[in-house]
Formats: C-alpha cells, sequence, structure tokens
C-alpha cells in the first residue's frame, strides 16, 4: 500500500474490519517470527514456495517492484505495498540498514499476513514511461496513468517541482520525446491532499471508512475542482489504484 498512512483492515472474527498499523505488525513479526531482507533473498524464498507475504518499500526501483510481484503472484504470496521508503522500513524492522523489500517466513504473533495488500501491476510500457521520467528528472515515479494523449505522472509530493523542473523544463522534454502531454501530480500520506493540493482547496470534513474516502468541500472549492473534470478523474483513478479507495466530493 503505496504512500498511504500505515495501516490496513484486518477481520476482527465477527465478518468486520477494524484498521491496525502497519509498522507494529511487521516489527512483531520480525521479534517473534522469521523474515528475510533485499531483493534477491526474496527472490530466493520465493523460488523455493516459501514466504507469507512480501512486503516492498515505496522507493523499490518500477522494474524491481514489478518482477516481484509477478513471481509471488505465479507463488500465490501475499505482497504488502509499504507506504514509506526503505529507510523507514529499516528503522520499523530495528535495523540499521535500508530494507528495500523483505519476506515473512514465519509471521510469529503479528498479524501482518492480514495487511490489506494491492496487486496493482504495472505494464512493461508503465515501466518504460516510469523509468523516463526518472532518467529526465531524477524522480522515480510510483504509478502513470495514460488517457487521451497524456501521461499522468504520479509522485511524492515533495518531489513535483523537482519532476516538473525549472521552467517545465523536464515535462517540455518529456513531452518531446514521448509525443504526448504530460502532468505530474503528487502523492501524499493524507489521501485527501492529492485533491486539496492538487487544486489549492481546503477540505471541511474529510471521512474514511469501508474502501471510500468521503471529501467534502464548499461549493465554492467543489465548483474549482470540477472545472477540471478530467483531471479529478484522473486523481479518482490514481487514488484507486494507489490507495484502494474510491474518492468522493460532497
Amino acid at each position: 500500500m503505496p504512500w498511504c498512512e500505515s495501516v490496513g483492515p484486518i477481520e476482527n472474527g465477527h465478518g468486520e474490519q477494524k484498521m491496525v498499523d502497519a509498522n507494529k505488525e511487521i516489527r512483531r513479526a520480525v521479534d517473534t517470527g522469521k523474515v528475510a531482507f533485499g531483493y534477491k533473498q526474496c527472490q530466493k524464498e520465493l523460488a523455493k514456495g516459501n514466504g507469507e507475504i512480501v512486503i516492498i518499500s515505496a522507493n523499490m526501483s518500477p522494474s524491481e517492484k514489478e518482477k516481484l510481484k509477478h513471481i509471488a503472484e505465479i507463488e500465490g504470496k501475499k505482497v504488502y505495498d509499504y507506504d514509506k521508503d526503505g529507510l523507514v522500513l529499516g528503522s520499523v524492522c530495528g535495523k540499521p540498514f535500508v530494507v528495500s523489500t523483505m519476506i515473512v517466513l514465519d509471521k510469529g504473533k503479528s498479524n501482518v499476513t492480514e495487511l490489506q495488500w494491492i496487486t496493482m501491476k504495472l505494464s512493461m510500457d508503465d515501466i518504460l514511461l516510469i523509468n523516463a521520467m526518472s532518467k529526465v528528472s531524477g524522480v522515480d515515479a510510483k504509478d502513470c496513468l495514460k488517457t487521451d494523449g497524456m501521461v499522468s505522472f504520479l509522485v511524492k509530493g515533495n518531489e513535483v517541482g523537482r519532476a516538473i523542473g525549472k521552467g517545465a523544463l523536464n515535462v517540455k522534454k518529456l513531452e518531446q520525446s514521448l509525443k504526448k502531454r504530460i502532468e505530474v501530480l503528487g502523492f501524499y500520506e493524507k489521501p485527501e491532499e492529492m485533491v486539496t493540493k492538487t487544486f489549492d482547496v481546503t477540505a471541511e470534513e474529510v471521512n474514511k471508512k469501508k474502501g471510500k474516502l468521503v471529501v467534502k468541500l464548499s461549493a465554492i472549492n467543489k465548483k474549482k475542482v470540477f472545472s477540471n473534470s478530467g483531471r479529478f478523474r484522473r486523481i479518482k483513478e490514481l487514488m484507486k489504484r494507489n490507495c484502494d479507495l474510491d474518492l468522493i466530493l460532497r
């Protein structure tokens, strides 16, 4: 689960879902179970049919991420997209090194295998586009969306300016090489900020429940968002793909 808050739903035994702290469950798995760290080690364990769930950090390279997810899918293993980078994941695990990815071989006393996982796949075309963005700007996009002659890149919120470049130089370079219009959108730990920061509006109320993110805006701000309905639809799609949330404006 990408850069959204580090929580995920688990069943409470009555068919209902409750939110759990992914960081606590990951650390509990490390402390009470058995895990292995690193891309090559994950590949090796998956090839043996081992592991209960693979955890992937937010800044793992798109190509390695896709390869690992492909192997996990073949082996029938769960994949959890951690919302922070490998440095944070390493810290959560109590390790003095970056953890780009890890595999839980024995969950121990944790509920880590019950965290929600997202099986969003990047096509080879997506990977090539993301690599193009990285080559031009030095920014690794989380995702990209192709619609009507446009490519929308999703990058960390604090890297939007760098991805666009001074005087939109990076955007112009990409448009020239890809022959498509380019849009750069920010992704934030609080998913509602994909709306509020993109359209420069203020949310009056935010509710997240049962896979839906309901953002309440004033009439003026709502009109401002819908004045660019195309961009709103793209943000809605990207939020669904990356946070597994249906965006609803009230």
